[in-house]
């Protein structure tokens, strides 16, 4: 009978757990947590990040479990006018209905709805008929238009990001060291933070240009980095998404098996690992001191990781032509 892969007990069945998660584009699975786990996990935070996150998968074009895309709010400019409006899976945009407005025409009274949807649409229709009122329906040809979007980066430190941060680590561990090894005691701690958010690890957001620059990734590619360290005791890792949201996480103080070293990097776009360019024999670990030593890495600094981030999409973003 399998094991959750959280909280340990045995049950008749698991379910597969995404090492990134699927509203970020992941597909790679492990088996896996119960049902009692997976809701509990869901519903502390991960259905939050699936919603802050959306944004940046809709702008990356990366897709979801059912190779949809998400409906994100937006601004269109139309004639010099900034409207609300609606970006949709298709890549079509749909205007927020406006407010209907009253006027008089060849002295007749008429109220006047715009960017009306389909329900709108047939609700008008039966009300007209109903009334016994005239509805005259008008369209206008379609245009294109530029659409943006903006918002804040405040969650990227917040307690469910990081908890976010700390599980995909595990279950990468769990996917690249197998089940055995992840569910042993070394990691009882770790376990506990994801499930309850308290205690120890403490995962850390962190910039380092030095590390970003030598490693370079797409911002459609999420990474784990993992090392474990007999002479320091420790198994770490480093999680990015989408190419430059970077978490250090301590996975287990008290290790006393052999080194290991690992790195994963997922294409979100193509739902598939790439493979890396391993330069030195033990590259990650000189990553992991890199990050952890350095003067030059930022520590929990959400604005200058978020100016960081932001600069890195726009820059990616405008290197290619929108599909």
């Amino acid at each position: 009978m399998p094991h959750c892969l959280f909280c340990l007990t045995q049950h008749d069945d698991v379910t597969d757990e995404h090492v990134f998660m699927a509203a970020i584009g992941g597909k790679l699975v492990v088996k896996g947590s119960c049902v009692q786990c997976n809701n509990a996990l869901n519903k502390a935070f991960e259905e939050k990040m699936v919603r802050r996150l959306a944004d940046f998968r809709r702008v990356l074009r990366i897709p979801g479990r059912r190779g949809e895309f998400p409906t994100i709010d937006t601004k269109i400019e139309v004639n010099g006018k900034e409207m609300d409006g609606k970006l949709l899976s298709d890549g079509s945009i749909r205007l927020r209905p406006l407010p209907p407005t009253k006027r008089v025409r060849d002295g007749v009274e008429e109220t006047v709805y715009e960017h009306v949807n389909d329900k709108q649409k047939e609700e008008l229709r039966r009300h007209a008929r109903e009334k016994g009122l005239e509805l005259i329906e008008e369209t206008t040809p379609g245009v294109e238009v530029q659409g943006y979007f903006s918002g804040d980066l405040d969650f990227i430190d917040s307690a469910e990001m990081l908890r976010t941060a700390a599980k995909t680590a595990y279950t990468a561990l769990a996917l690249r060291m197998g089940l055995d090894f992840a569910m042993g005691d070394t990691f009882n701690d770790l376990r506990a933070y994801i499930l309850t958010g308290t205690g120890s690890p403490n995962p850390k957001l962190f910039l380092n240009a030095d590390f970003l620059a030598a490693c370079a990734q797409g911002p459609h590619q999420h990474s784990v980095v993992l090392v474990g360290r007999n002479d320091k005791h420790r198994v770490d890792a480093i999680v990015r998404f989408f190419g430059g949201l970077c978490y250090f996480v301590n996975l287990a103080e008290g290790y006393a098996g052999a080194d290991f070293f690992d790195t994963l990097v997922y294409d979100a776009q193509r739902g598939e690992t790439n493979k890396t360019l391993v330069v030195h024999e033990q590259a990650e670990f000189l990553q992991m001191d890199e990050v952890c030593g350095s003067k030059e890495t930022v520590w929990n600094d959400k604005v200058q990781s978020g100016e960081w981030f932001v600069k890195f999409l726009d820059e990616a973003v405008s290197a290619k032509p929108s599909s």
